[in-house]
């Protein structure tokens, strides 16, 4: 491989990095990039299928939305998790910034950590390639 490649693959590589994101909605990228792992009830690419009632919700936390609060109020087991694990994702990739998650137990918080934010990047780069070290 010759200077001139070189330079050229150099340059096409710090061009992709200074791409800016995708022009899609907290859902659609989602549903573009997020995998769920085997452990998951639905694995492999992440559709709302099962739970379209939560595209909407999704979509507000953009902050393109104008929306400063979401309440969700839902029943157990129904993706909660899923919906903040994918917008946590979502703001990694396309609009960096600090994030703080509560939960009602330093346990519970363990667990979560354990768990499921390997599931999502940057612990596991494989499931969302856009967030990737």
């Amino acid at each position: 491989m010759d200077i001139d490649e070189l330079h050229a693959r150099a340059l096409a590589t710090i061009g992709a990095g200074l791409a800016p994101p995708p022009d899609l909605r907290p859902s659609e990228w989602v549903e573009a990039y997020r995998r769920l792992d085997a452990s998951s009830a639905l694995p492999g690419p992440f559709s709302f299928s099962a739970t379209p009632y939560f595209r909407q919700p999704l979509d507000d936390l953009s902050t393109t939305s104008g929306i400063k609060t979401v309440v969700v109020c839902a029943g157990a087991q129904l993706g909660k998790t899923e919906l903040l694990l994918s917008a946590v994702c979502y703001w990694i990739a396309n609009d960096p910034r600090p994030i703080m998650t509560v939960w009602p137990t330093v346990d519970a918080a363990m667990l979560r950590v354990s768990n499921d934010i390997p599931n999502c990047p940057p612990g596991d780069t494989r499931s969302c390639p856009p967030v990737a070290p």
